[in-house]
């Protein structure tokens, strides 16, 4: 989807993960391992806030608003038409762009960008490249969360940041995971259901 921390007010990072496929209903094959939608972790920032800092942040911070900015749901026909022998990598990712961090004011305000996707497995005489099977999902699910904070007090500019780097993905994720069951549930995806982030 639409990340250095060396840049103020840009995309923070993006994580992912892939895994097999299992069999699942209706001749698809389907991902049976909720863990493997789980992201890794992204590093930590190279110059992390005190604990201090940090703390005081966690303890001012009122969630001000979150909701849905932006939605899209694309399936491609080989997804629903690979019966059996359709084998299929299941990922999940995310991104964050921080759009305002006023420290004078106490608020912080960001966009988080979820998707899923899936796409085709390489096989072995297969003509399609591994790159090229992974630059084409033949499903996804994407949504977009605006979330602030505010009520803030005495939060460095990098705290601030810290914190909805690791609050804003958590609060903005059950939102996204219920998207992602619903529209499961129209579209017959058969996709598992994502798991709950700790």
């Amino acid at each position: 989807m639409d990340g250095d921390d060396d840049k103020k007010d840009g995309p923070a990072r993006k994580s992912g993960s892939k895994t097999g496929a299992a069999k699942g209903k209706k001749g698809r094959n389907v991902n049976q391992s909720l863990r493997s939608f789980i992201p890794e972790e992204p590093p930590m920032p190279k110059a992390a806030p005190s604990a201090e800092d940090y703390n005081r942040v966690v303890k001012s911070a009122r969630l001000a608003r979150i909701f849905m900015t932006g939605s899209e749901f694309k399936s491609e026909p080989a997804y629903f038409n690979h019966g059996d022998s359709g084998s299929f990598d299941h990922n999940l990712d995310h991104e964050l762009t921080v759009i305002d961090n006023d420290t004078d004011a106490g608020r912080i305000a960001a966009i988080l960008q979820w998707k899923v996707f899936v796409t085709e497995r390489a096989t072995k005489g297969s003509e399609k490249s591994k790159s090229e099977s992974d630059a084409s999902p033949v499903l996804s699910i994407e949504a977009r969360y605006l979330i602030a904070y505010d009520q803030i007090e005495d939060g460095s500019e990098d705290a601030m940041k810290h914190f909805m780097e690791k609050v804003g993905k958590m609060a903005t994720y059950p939102y996204f995971r219920a998207h992602v069951s619903h529209i499961n549930g129209e579209a017959e995806a058969s996709l598992p259901l994502l798991p709950i982030l700790r």
